[in-house]
């Protein structure tokens, strides 16, 4: 017996050898540990440096600092972009690589199975909650043709399921209230974390089946903590795969607040109010830039949000009156949210004015708050 097993292992030693060395790159690959320290120093690198660190090479930089050139991660994650993309002075930025090299870097692998584990898992809480409602036909007040089985609580994807979806919630409401809040709010961080469209159906619902406190509260917490909620996957998981699709609008955005930096949060509240940056991608590119996330991302976002809030309660307080979800972009609501933009930006606009009249010429922020002129290079900037 032990012979027969030695000449077994003796035999499938060649292959496992083989197996090894044609598999071993990428099992070292996708088996790394999270890195630990500090990457190398970038912004002192010339473009093939930075080209072959991105590509894992064992370059020069990397021996000095004494790392595996694993982490594939953005040329400015050392440092805020907020403060590193310019170039007005004239110097070289590093150049973004392409993404088909990320997407051979192998770099996605990870952080794309943990996405997909978070999203399971949220989905399957939504799901035990749901399935925790009785059939229609246990609460008073159900129609006779209700069928014994939970009431149907999937997202609603035309303005007739809409209104179907309320009726039933209706009676789940009178029974269940607190719930069914919880419910909604779960669903609607839920799809906020993960950008999936539907926010607004579920604002309607939630305006239509409580109070305008109760409505207003729930849009209010739901929409804030979503937002912060894909605020932490994006900087946890996905900075590398949002700067590398979209680098041109995540630096056009990166110097925007940098210019705003002296009242950011006055700007980021405009930001949100108004369509000049789609909100979608100032969650995606707000952990780039390293927009703090207690003191003005979270604001910005609560405060920024109550118009639609205001809007969409409203729309499902009077939803047996609406034809279709176009109702809420009529030109009253959207003058109003112009007005409220407009609002946002009197504090900067009179301070700027009050400054202007001082010195005169334009001013953007230096790191530390200060005003200074535009025309003032970024490397100075940097050393101030």
């Amino acid at each position: 017996m032990t012979s027969g097993v030695a000449s077994l292992m003796t035999a499938v030693r060649p292959w496992a050898q083989r197996a090894r060395q044609a598999l071993g790159p990428l099992l070292d690959r996708l088996s790394r540990p999270p890195r630990r320290g500090t990457s190398p120093d970038l912004e002192q690198m010339n473009m093939e440096d930075v080209s072959a660190w991105w590509r894992g090479r064992r370059g020069q930089h990397v021996r000095a600092a004494k790392q595996k050139p694993w982490h594939f991660s953005h040329p400015f994650v050392k440092r805020p972009i907020l403060l590193s993309i310019s170039q007005s002075d004239g110097s070289k930025v590093a150049r973004v690589p392409s993404p088909w090299v990320y997407v051979k870097s192998l770099a996605w692998v990870r952080p794309l199975l943990l996405l997909i584990c978070l999203y399971l898992c949220g989905l399957l809480l939504l799901w035990a909650l749901a399935r925790s409602f009785p059939p229609l036909a246990s609460l008073s007040g159900s129609p006779p043709a209700a069928a014994t089985k939970p009431p149907r609580l999937s997202l609603p994807r035309s303005f007739a399921e809409l209104k179907e979806a309320r009726a039933s919630l209706a009676l789940v409401a009178e029974a269940f209230p607190v719930r069914l809040l919880l419910l909604l709010t779960g669903a609607q961080i839920f799809l906020q974390s993960f950008m999936i469209p539907g926010s607004v159906a579920l604002n309607v619902l939630g305006g239509s089946l409580f109070s305008f406190p109760v409505a207003l509260a729930y849009s209010t917490v739901s929409s804030t903590c979503g937002a912060a909620a894909n605020y932490c996957l994006v900087h946890a998981l996905l900075k590398d795969a949002v700067w590398t699709l979209f680098p041109v609008r995540v630096a056009t955005f990166a110097r925007e607040l940098r210019r705003h930096q002296a009242h950011l949060l006055h700007y980021m509240l405009f930001l949100r109010v108004t369509p000049i940056f789609p909100a979608w991608f100032i969650n995606l590119a707000a952990p780039i830039v390293e927009v703090p996330l207690l003191s003005v991302f979270m604001p910005a976002t609560a405060v920024g949000h109550q118009p639609i809030n205001l809007i969409t309660i409203q729309a499902g307080r009077a939803l047996y009156r609406m034809e279709s979800l176009r109702d809420l972009y009529s030109f009253k609501n959207v003058l109003f949210m112009m007005a409220v933009g407009a609002l946002a930006l009197v504090h900067p606009v009179a301070r700027r004015l009050q400054l202007r009249k001082r010195g005169g010429g334009e001013f953007e922020a230096a790191p530390d708050g200060r005003l200074l002129p535009v025309s003032v290079p970024a490397a100075q900037l940097r050393e101030l």
